[in-house]
Formats: structure tokens, sequence, C-alpha cells
């Protein structure tokens, strides 16, 4: 599925939204396919769908991120 043009734009202003403005540049860099869907499907489609507010969206991936973390760090000490 190709990532649109208004994609990008919302996920870039997302991105703005949230403080992140330019921290992708590295994948950008290294990986434009990868960059382009990170920006433009999670920034642009799935941070903007109408249910959570940012703010919840944003506790939602911290604390998933947290569980991931601990999750590696029990498989790596068993």
């Amino acid at each position: 599925m190709p990532i649109t043009e208004e994609q990008m734009r919302q996920g870039l202003a997302t991105q703005a939204r949230m403080g992140r403005s330019g921290t992708l540049g590295d994948q950008k860099a290294l990986y434009d396919d990868l960059y382009r869907y990170t920006v433009g499907f999670l920034f642009g489609e799935i941070w903007n769908r109408p249910h959570l507010s940012m703010r919840d969206r944003q506790l939602m991936a911290s604390d998933i991120a947290s569980a991931a973390i601990t999750c590696q760090v029990r498989i790596l000490v068993s």
C-alpha cells in the first residue's frame, strides 16, 4: 500500500504535536521506505484515529514499550 502525500503531511503534523519533529532523520537517511511507512501510516493514520486522546495514546505507547522491555529482560535472565 503506497503512502500518500496527505498521510505524510498528517504524520509530520502529528509528530510535531507530540514534540517529535525530526526524530526519525536517521531512519529516513538509511531506509526511506520504512521512514515513509512509519510517518505516513503510523503517525498519519494510526495516531490520528478518533477514539483516543493524544495523551491516552502516548500513555499506551509508553506502557507497551515498558512491557516489551520487561519481557525481553525476563527472557534474557531465564
